[in-house]
């Protein structure tokens, strides 16, 4: 139970956010090589805060000033938004986050994402 709201916590599941930023060039959908400065934000397991906001910084950094085509990954699929955040969230869950959800902004009022099933 938890004591502040007499409230049976078992039926919660608690995260944190964890949110940055990478500038990154991409070419999908017949558009010409451009880029943008992507803003990314996740939601993670409240397990294991330091070890998930360090394993957000080491994906994070790995995309930061990449053109992004030329990761293995990208070879093969589109990088849009949604893809993006599937990557993020398939690079953390192999690092061993537990990842419930990651949001990527290309723009302003533009973003896509992805949800990890079961979360």
């Amino acid at each position: 139970m938890n004591s502040l709201s007499g409230k049976n916590t078992e039926i919660h599941r608690f995260f944190h956010i964890l949110e940055g930023c990478f500038v990154a060039s991409h070419k999908h959908y017949g558009e010409t090589l451009h880029g943008h400065n992507f803003r990314c934000r996740v939601k993670v397991s409240l397990n294991r805060p330091v070890f998930s906001r360090n394993c957000f910084r080491q994906v994070i950094q790995g995309l930061d000033y990449q053109h992004l085509n030329r990761i293995p990954f990208f070879r093969e699929t589109t990088p849009s938004t949604e893809h993006i955040a599937g990557f993020i969230a398939e690079k953390m869950d192999s690092l061993g986050c537990e990842v419930l959800e990651v949001e990527v902004f290309e723009t302003d009022g533009f973003s896509g994402g992805v949800k990890q099933c079961g979360s």
